[in-house]
């Protein structure tokens, strides 16, 4: 079984996470997905971002073994963020606190 990472793109030239989510791909894969779906929750913030020249960063937040561990937290930080552009609602009761610093996840890895 593939491990399932847990994830934040963010606005590099303010900081500010704007969507979280879950994949198995590779980090790199997964934001290249993000930059070409035009279906895609995140697809018109990241063109926005890009026509003035700021780019989006992919930050691992957290590696699970489980997929379902992966769901839970993704929920928690939906929950936890109100700003974000997920069109997924996030679970009504969060199963785990995710360590924030100053109100955001605190990252482990980052991707351009």
């Amino acid at each position: 079984m593939k491990p399932t990472i847990v994830y934040q793109l963010v606005d590099c030239s303010t900081g500010t996470p704007f969507y979280v989510g879950i994949t198995i791909q590779m980090p790199s894969q997964r934001l290249y997905g993000h930059r070409n779906e035009k279906q895609g929750a995140a697809y018109a913030r990241i063109s926005d971002l890009a026509a003035k020249g700021i780019d989006t960063r992919l930050e691992t937040l957290e590696i699970c073994q489980s997929g379902r561990r992966a769901r839970d937290i993704e929920a928690d930080l939906i929950a936890a963020m109100p700003n974000l552009l997920n069109r997924a609602k996030p679970s009504p009761s969060p199963t785990r606190g995710i360590p924030l610093r100053k109100g955001k996840p605190i990252p482990n890895m980052f991707w351009l």
